[in-house]
């Protein structure tokens, strides 16, 4: 199964930056900066040269990242890329070595690796941000004036219709006390290109919830598979309200909202894929909330920022609809195929497209290694971050949203240090044919070679139970309990043909 592993001695446990520039996020463990005098925070005047290699033109920058206090807190390896090779696959991979006694020694390998999309247009990849106390218990030392350091970012590729497992390197080469600065929040700005990033707005037709809290993380796309999802924040809406989140976002990746009211009752879902550019996603919630458990989601790409996607470019349109909703640990999502049995007039908002009978979902949702059109999965995972599973305002203070701010994805994201292992699209497990909905299609967290389906609910391919979990749909799924009978009788090493509950 995909494992999970924290890393919470003191350097790495936060990142200072976040918790003095906003007071209302939580302070777990040391403050990690940089021992040495506070750095004069200055923004970069030029850009360094664009470089070419094996069809390859790339920006990359090495900037030291400081908090409010202008104390150094990381290391962010940027890179653009303004135009590739046509590709059928590839990746970026970064690396951190330093200069001892004449030779270069690895520092840090980033974990997994960074997909990258074929496009037109240029990319502009998410930071790549490395502890700086990491990098001093890697030295074994907290002066770090005079290191040489040199950042790589390996481009491995496919060519279409041709090579394979090519590597093509951009080097960049530093000495510490020579590197530029700047704050999180000015990240966005020293880019040679602009990074994907969207405003979120939560609707009603008729509001009548007093607010709602919109629980955000992000699973990063990486190679052929995604990075264990990471928590970014609770954020309280008032209907009707949006917020722009920027920075540390890659085409490709997605973004998972789940809904509470203010009682902490959980009321939607919604997961989306992040595009290129700006992306102007709308979450729509029935007028009866807390009974619906429907949520629609509506997205496209808004490259003038006026609020309306443009619909010259393919847009969005789809309901995720979760059951279970009394333990929200226990609560399950489906993604619906059709808008049957939908009350539409609940979910018309102004200048949103018009409902239509089939949901409109992006290809990688529909289609490949993680599609979920008709598929029912778990809300929490089974090896979940813990901010991620208990109820909002449990671990963290909730942030309340103002339109006049914007939200770094990367500075939410460097609260915490990670080391886990990818998800292995080798292992997926498909219980459920498009059509029908079955009630523990859990193929994100299958990964270890066995028959099981690894969540601990007593519901393994060979134990046949008869489960009655298909109930939770109720009408909105207009599934086929016959759908999902065809192993009843396929093996007699147990027959248990009770009802048993998903005891996850």
């Amino acid at each position: 199964m995909l494992h999970l592993r924290w890393k919470r001695y003191a350097a790495l446990g936060f990142a200072s930056g976040l918790l003095l520039a906003n007071p209302s996020l939580p302070a777990r463990g040391a403050i990690a900066t940089d021992s040495s005098a506070p750095a004069t925070t200055q923004s970069l005047a030029v850009l360094p040269p664009a470089e070419t290699q094996d069809g390859w033109q790339v920006v990359s920058q090495v900037v030291k990242v400081t908090n409010t206090q202008q104390q150094v807190t990381h290391l962010a390896i940027l890179a653009d890329v303004l135009d590739m090779p046509e590709v059928s696959y590839a990746n970026a991979v970064y690396q951190l070595f330093a200069r001892r006694n004449g030779q270069w020694e690895e520092v840090y390998t980033s974990i997994g690796s960074r997909l990258i999309s074929q496009t037109d247009g240029a990319m502009a990849l998410s930071p790549e941000l490395i502890p700086i106390d990491f990098i001093r218990d890697q030295l074994g030392t907290d002066d770090l004036d005079d290191v040489d350091f040199r950042a790589v970012v390996n481009y491995r590729h496919d060519l279409r219709g041709g090579a394979r497992d090519r590597q093509t390197e951009f080097v960049r080469e530093f000495t510490y006390r020579n590197l530029e600065t700047a704050r999180f929040g000015e990240l966005t700005q020293i880019r040679a290109i602009e990074s994907s990033r969207f405003t979120l707005t939560i609707r009603q037709n008729q509001p009548t919830l007093d607010g709602v809290i919109a629980r955000v993380s992000l699973r990063q796309r990486s190679g052929q598979s995604f990075l264990q999802e990471r928590y970014l924040g609770d954020f309280r809406y008032q209907i009707n309200e949006s917020a722009q989140f920027t920075d540390g976002l890659t085409p490709g990746d997605r973004v998972v909202v789940r809904l509470f009211d203010l009682q902490n009752q959980f009321i939607g879902y919604s997961e989306f894929e992040v595009l290129a550019g700006h992306s102007d996603v709308t979450l729509v919630l029935p007028n009866n909330a807390q009974e619906e458990g429907l949520v629609r989601t509506v997205y496209g790409v808004d490259d003038d920022e006026d609020g309306v996607f443009d619909r010259s470019n393919d847009y969005y349109d789809y309901f995720t609809y979760v059951s279970n909703r009394e333990d929200y640990r226990f609560s399950r999502v489906t993604y619906l195929e059709t808008t049957e049995n939908i009350q539409y007039s609940n979910f018309q908002v102004g200048n949103l497209p018009n409902l239509r009978h089939n949901c409109i979902y992006p290809t990688s949702f529909q289609a490949g290694e993680f599609e979920v059109v008709s598929r029912t999965l778990r809300v929490v995972s089974v090896d979940a971050q813990e901010e991620i599973v208990v109820l909002p305002g449990s671990l963290t203070d909730i942030i309340v949203v103002s339109s006049r701010e914007t939200y770094e994805v990367t500075r939410f994201i460097s609260t915490y240090f990670f080391e886990y292992t990818r998800i292995d699209i080798d292992r997926i497990i498909a219980t459920c044919d498009l059509g029908c909905v079955d009630d523990d299609d859990d193929w994100w967290y299958d990964n270890d070679g066995d028959d099981d389906d690894d969540d601990d609910d007593d519901d393994d391919d060979d134990d046949n139970d008869d489960d009655d979990d298909n109930d939770d749909c109720d009408c909105v799924c207009d599934c086929d309990d016959d759908d999902n009978d065809d192993d009843d009788d396929d093996d007699d090493d147990d027959d248990d043909d009770d009802d048993d509950d998903d005891d996850d």
